[in-house]
């Protein structure tokens, strides 16, 4: 009793980045990084199902996705058999920790989940440095490339994903390389620290991440992107366009609408050329261009493919006893190949495998970059698709190294973007997945006067009768609102009739 009691008196958090559950009083998240400020208060969720048995159960892989189906599965069968296969020789590890903390040199024992002790515990067996030869389906047996095999009652396909290098010429050469694993992450490390320039090939989050850190370590960095801007997925043009003068600010070489036409140099790397002739200085070579699933030992199978495993809501294949997850996973047509949508989706799989019936839901995942001495928290609809009406309006923290945006629809709250000072993260995580009134949220908690009373006044324009509400401010001419008419710019004219700041009165 006294065991399941001080279980129970435990306080937990979670980061809102990543989705890491963590005690409360942790001080860095062990996933992604951040500090407490990205913390919020979380009541663990408890299943009440429970049914032991003396099924086996084989999880292809030791990603998120397959540790997180693991403990779902132990935290509702005390007695089945769990086996984990990967390649991989490394015990579980937290993957987004490679490209922060590259510069520093990565360790298993500094990133791993859990050490080998907690799966001698939970009596979850790991076979590592094994290759997965072939799933049966009709024999229900997992066929290892070294001549084992083994016998499923369940089985959970949670092979992830590998980095996509195009096939430019000379990508085999030695000095090039994609971060996946660990392995890789030394490799950048070993090659920066000998090396006098690289090149980048692509600027998303972890090729942005890894060029600052190769940047630490003392090499000459240049980033090229091909699409017109960076990272153009993840966060709207203003955005985009201030964390590259940032980049560049602190001696990144940023080339956007640029393509690699090869990677020059007989035996090892010696530069990158463009489309349009440009050669690229490069001893080292880092290409971040995505990811493609591991789909092809589950195709040989007979397990229905798109872009990657097709799953159904609750994560099970075309297969009744197989199951999917993580980055090799789609449903709906949709993976975004992020740790927190994997470790969802692991849950769900590992949940239902036992028996119970969950179903998942995608989520709206923030994207956060660390690096070039800022931090960038973006979530929601950042302005992607300007023909769906959404419009851009400045919070009141915005400056040479910060930068602070909404996104509304409306006045609804469906995307923001902070740069610099990420302090209101939780405000917004919070804004946007309850699209809440930009008026009603801000304006009550970030808008104070000195006695925590927010007073918003009208102006009248004595020419046409137009109304100037403070706290409606202009979207639409870029007028945040909460602008005090006093504060705006002294050019302001009536939106209507053209009449000058000194034809207003208040009402």
């Amino acid at each position: 009793m006294e065991a399941g009691a001080n279980v129970l008196t435990k306080k937990y958090v979670r980061c809102i980045v990543c989705g890491e559950i963590m005690e409360e009083g942790t001080l860095i998240c062990p996933v992604c990084g951040v500090g407490p400020d990205k913390f919020v208060p979380y009541e663990p969720e408890s299943s009440r199902y429970h049914k032991d048995t003396k099924e086996v159960y084989i999880i292809l892989g030791q990603g998120i996705a397959a540790l997180s189906a693991a403990t779902a599965i132990r935290e509702r069968n005390s007695t089945c058999g769990i086996l984990m296969i990967s390649e991989e020789n490394e015990l579980p590890y937290n993957r987004p920790m490679l490209t922060k903390g590259m510069s520093k040199g990565i360790s298993e024992e500094a990133i791993v989940i859990h050490d080998r002790q907690w799966y001698e515990e939970q009596n979850i067996l790991l076979l590592n440095g094994k290759k997965i030869l072939a799933i049966h389906p009709d024999k229900k047996e997992i066929q290892l490339q070294d001549g084992m095999a083994f016998m499923y009652d369940k089985c959970i396909y949670a092979l992830g994903a590998t980095s996509f290098i195009p096939p430019y010429k000379g990508a085999q050469l030695p000095e090039v390389v994609a971060v996946r694993s660990i392995r890789d992450a030394k490799k950048v490390r070993e090659l920066a620290q000998k090396s006098m320039n690289a090149v980048v090939i692509g600027g998303g989050i972890l090729g942005l991440e890894t060029a600052w850190e190769i940047h630490k370590i003392g090499c000459k960095v240049c980033v090229v992107e091909m699409a017109p801007r960076i990272m153009p997925r993840q966060i709207g043009p203003e955005t985009s366009q201030k964390l590259k003068d940032i980049a560049q600010s602190v001696g990144i070489t940023i080339i956007t609408a640029a393509s690699v036409e090869e990677i020059s140099g007989e035996t090892h790397a010696e530069a990158v050329k463009l489309a349009d002739g440009t050669l690229l200085s490069a001893d080292m070579v880092v290409v971040s261009c995505g990811i493609r699933a591991n789909t092809e030992i589950a195709a040989e199978a007979g397990i229905a493919i798109g872009r990657a495993v097709l799953t159904d809501a609750n994560m099970r294949t075309n297969y009744n006893e197989i199951y999917a997850c993580g980055d090799c996973a789609e449903f709906e047509g949709i993976n975004y190949a992020l740790w927190t949508e994997a470790t969802q989706m692991g849950k769900v799989a590992g949940a239902n495998a036992c028996g119970e019936l969950l179903t998942y839901q995608s989520d709206l995942y923030p994207v956060t970059f660390h690096g070039m001495n800022t931090t960038l928290y973006a979530i929601g609809d950042n302005g992607g698709t300007p023909e769906q009406g959404i419009h851009v309006v400045p919070g009141d923290n915005n400056s040479n190294d910060s930068l602070e945006l909404y996104y509304l629809d409306q006045n609804a709250v469906v995307g923001a973007a902070l740069l610099g000072d990420t302090t209101k993260a939780s405000l917004v995580e919070e804004a946007v997945k309850g699209k809440r009134q930009f008026n009603e949220l801000f304006l009550n908690k970030t808008m104070k006067n000195t006695k925590g009373e927010t007073k918003m006044e009208k102006y009248i324009c004595n020419v046409c009768g137009y109304e100037y509400d403070e706290a409606k401010g202009e979207p639409d001419n870029g007028i945040a609102p909460g602008t005090k008419f006093a504060d705006l710019p002294a050019d302001y004219v009536c939106p209507i009739c053209g009449a000058g700041k000194d034809e207003f009165e208040k009402a």
